[in-house]
């Protein structure tokens, strides 16, 4: 009976632990925008100019979010010319910037553009160099976008289909995109976050 007693004691006070713990992504700096526009889970935002860091990789999707990642988490953590550590921000941004055309002998790859967003208040001057020449800094200027918001896997299914319930969103609504329609995908949690907490977007720019 005492041995229950602390059985069910710990598993009361694990699960309001786990209750009232915070969301993963409210430690984390996020670049601020406003809303201009709200339909359900739709939005449109105004970003302001942000300081990134960049990297462009080939291949699927997955592999190249993969590699990418690893890159940049490698650069904010002292892989670079001062071994200065830089604060991790979310979300994480990939965009499409080129898609592969199978047809070709050798296939043109697909090629995405893997994003961290810098800490507010770093300049580009104020950036350590990366080792790794494959990294670009720049400063990325203000942006429009309309966004889904969804939550659950981070997988290429669920961003494939939000991507085209905001597609039809836009022109549902009369916005007009950016000449480049590429897709930008946004990711704020972690891989080990429980789907029904995940945060995930899709994005477009619009003009």
């Amino acid at each position: 009976m005492n041995k229950l007693f602390w059985i069910m004691l710990t598993l009361i006070v694990g699960v309001g632990i786990f209750k009232f713990m915070p969301k993963s992504d409210a430690k984390y700096e996020q670049p601020p925008y406003t809303v201009e526009k709200k339909d359900g889970t739709f939005e449109v935002r105004r970003y302001a100019p942000m300081v990134l860091a960049e990297v462009n990789v080939e291949g699927n999707r997955e592999d190249a979010a993969n590699q990418g990642f690893r890159i940049l988490f490698g650069y904010i953590t002292g892989k670079n010319g001062s071994g200065e550590k830089l604060a991790m921000t979310i979300p994480v941004f990939q965009e499409l910037i080129a898609f592969g055309i199978g047809t070709e002998n050798p296939p043109v790859p697909t090629q995405w553009a893997f994003r961290f967003v810098m800490p507010a208040g770093k300049k580009l001057t104020d950036l350590p160099m990366p080792q790794d020449d494959r990294i670009r800094l720049y400063e990325a200027p203000a942006m429009k976008v309309a966004v889904q918001s969804f939550k659950g896997r981070f997988s290429t299914k669920n961003l494939t289909d939000h991507k085209n319930e905001l597609d039809a969103w836009v022109i549902d609504k009369g916005l007009v995109f950016e000449p480049n329609r590429h897709e930008i995908y946004a990711a704020y949690n972690g891989p080990f976050t429980l789907p029904s907490k995940r945060r995930n977007e899709v994005m477009f720019r619009l003009r």
